[in-house]
């Protein structure tokens, strides 16, 4: 019924998906941000918790006023920030 060529195609599709999906790169997922906030005007260092965050080395915010900045974590794992918030 099929032929030889389709079972090989076949094969080598299943292949190329099965390569590609083993070379992906992890997923960050943020669970968890303490504290969650800060005044008007101050800096707060922010520790974040979750899976594969070791190497995250930005922060997105939605307001400009609001920046952040890696800092070095003593105990490894999560990232660290120090976050600035604008007086306005």
């Amino acid at each position: 019924m099929f032929s030889f060529r389709f079972y090989l195609s076949a094969l080598l599709f299943i292949a190329a998906v099965y390569s590609a999906h083993a070379q992906q790169l992890p997923i960050p997922q943020l669970k968890s941000v303490f504290p969650c906030g800060a005044r008007q005007g101050t800096s707060v260092e922010v520790e974040t918790g979750g899976g594969n965050l070791e190497e995250a080395s930005k922060l997105y915010f939605n307001h400009p006023g609001i920046t952040a900045a890696v800092q070095p974590n003593p105990k490894g794992g999560a990232a660290h920030f120090k976050v600035n918030v604008a007086k306005e």
